[in-house]
């Protein structure tokens, strides 16, 4: 993950090497964030072949919602898939 000086935008990568029975459980807790700024997140690296097959689209349940930064560094989001060997790119912004 990558935060501006300020604190306004930050770019977190994320990467599924090996999804057992179709789990997803990797809730990560973001730092360097303001606490007191509301965050967009929104998935940048979406293409027609997706992170869940071929045809599906995002795979991001969050992808267009805002969180505060004190939810994202205490709480975090979920940046697993169910398809192995696949990865994700989120974009920040206040």
């Amino acid at each position: 993950m990558y935060v501006n000086d300020s604190g306004s935008r930050a770019v977190l990568f994320g990467y599924t090497l090996n999804a057992r029975y179709g789990e997803t459980f990797n809730r990560v807790k973001l730092q360097g964030l303001d606490r007191g700024k509301t965050y967009k997140v929104q998935e940048i690296n979406v293409s027609n072949e997706g992170r869940r097959g071929p045809g599906m689209g995002p795979g991001m349940s969050e992808s267009g919602r805002s969180y505060t930064g004190e939810y994202l560094m205490n709480v975090g989001l979920n940046i697993g898939s169910a398809t192995p060997l696949t990865s994700v790119v989120y974009e920040l912004t206040e």
